[in-house]
């Protein structure tokens, strides 16, 4: 050390420079861009399963309402407004709009024996068989609803 004189202290650099920055973003940018469509095919796949699940829940529930009560019970497709209503056996009804949240899928088939209606007897028999096939761009699924009234995927 010389007398009199300091020396400079050198200090380390503090943050990131705007290069390493740029760099970063360009990164996530590049995986953001793969991972985006996957997410997108991902989230209507799950919706495409969703509104299929709903489908079978509510034939079965129909069937199951028809034995309890001893009483028809009877559900309507309608592939033009992608839609269908479910008339209980106590008098009330509901109608499914598929192609609104939280599906967002075409009804594009429900045929039962040349009819878009299936009513359950009460004994939970069916008056007619046959398939319901839901679409979206994940894919087609369809669900069958047997003459014994077993409903499967």
């Amino acid at each position: 050390m010389r007398c009199g004189k300091k020396e400079p202290i050198k200090r380390a650099a503090n943050g990131f420079s705007l290069i390493e920055l740029v760099l970063v973003m360009f990164i996530i940018g590049i995986v953001a861009a793969i991972a985006l469509p996957r997410f997108a095919q991902a989230n209507a796949r799950q919706q495409l399963e969703a509104a299929a699940n709903r489908v079978v829940n509510d034939l079965e529930r129909a069937r199951h309402e028809a034995r309890a009560s001893s009483n028809a019970v009877a559900i309507s497709f309608s592939t033009s407004d992608n839609s269908y209503s479910y008339a209980s056996a106590v008098g009330t009804t509901f109608e499914m709009q598929l192609d609104e949240s939280p599906y967002q899928v075409e009804l594009s088939k429900a045929l039962f024996n040349g009819s878009s209606n299936v009513a359950f007897n009460g004994y939970g028999m069916p008056s007619s068989n046959g398939p319901v096939t839901l679409k979206s761009n994940a894919g087609t699924v369809k669900v069958t609803l047997d003459a014994t009234g077993r409903v499967s995927r």
